[in-house]
């Protein structure tokens, strides 16, 4: 999400822009390609500045499954590695070992942006995956565990990534306005390896009683996991593009505190 190419720099404009719905919309594998390079008009040095984009965790996507390719052979495929590296030695539900495709063909590659069908149970395995167990799997280190720890904000907190600049009233990550009209601090949001971060502190949130970031994995529409530095998962699906887990979060500081 910092690539530096991007047309709009307003909260997530470019992935609600005709110019998205464009690249949502088509199948084919050629066509979402130079879709996904639609997004020229400005530019900023890689790695700097964050615009949500879609298109882009595609284009990675594809790339990653380019490597694999030419590591493993022609019939590698990334999403299938995950599958069966995490979510089948996990227990997976059949919907949550299948993902949305180019061509709406099972042959075709897999898009990485969205598309995955979890239930519940799938979504608190992952999150013990993650948030519990450290990316083991029976005593093997599936993840590599600099980078889990990057990706849960328990490494490099304030520094991995790049900061999240902008908000609109549905964000994930809390309101845009906290108080009085005052902004959501500098440097409190982040985005690394994927995952969304929060800076939690009792000044910007009353009642807390230390600071503390807690990660977050954000789904289309209002799907939500929060995984938090006690162990707590919490998870929440809807379609009303509302995030509603500052309480939640509260709530579940009382009956497992998150400062010790």
């Amino acid at each position: 999400m910092a690539t530096g190419n991007y047309n709009l720099d307003g909260y997530e404009a470019d992935e609600d822009s005709p110019t998205m719905d464009t690249f949502l919309v088509d199948e084919s594998f050629e066509s979402k390609l130079n879709d996904a390079f639609a997004f020229t008009k400005n530019h900023a040095p890689p790695g700097t500045k964050w615009i949500y984009q879609s298109s882009a965790t595609f284009v990675l996507t594809q790339a990653m499954n380019a490597y694999l390719k030419q590591r493993r052979g022609s019939d590698a495929d990334i999403f299938d590695l995950v599958r069966d590296d995490v979510y089948k030695p996990l227990h997976f539900s059949a919907g949550g070992l299948t993902t949305i495709r180019t061509g709406n063909s099972p042959a075709g590659a897999p898009s990485g942006y969205y598309g995955l069908f979890f239930i519940k149970d799938d979504v608190a395995k992952i999150a013990e995956f993650l948030n519990n167990s450290q990316g083991l799997i029976r005593g093997a280190q599936v993840l590599d565990p600099s980078r889990l720890n990057e990706a849960l904000y328990r490494a490099n907190a304030g520094t991995a990534g790049v900061p999240i600049l902008g908000a609109s009233s549905g964000s994930a990550l809390g309101p845009p306005k906290l108080g009085r009209g005052s902004s959501a601090p500098e440097n409190s949001r982040r985005y690394v390896h994927g995952f969304w971060g929060r800076h939690i502190t009792p000044e910007e949130f009353p009642g807390t009683k230390c600071d503390f970031w807690i990660s977050l994995m954000a789904g289309y529409g209002g799907n939500i996991v929060v995984l938090l530095p006690n162990g707590a998962t919490l998870y929440i699906f809807s379609d009303g593009r509302e995030f509603p887990w500052v309480d939640a979060v509260h709530e579940i500081d009382k009956l497992a505190p998150v400062c010790h």
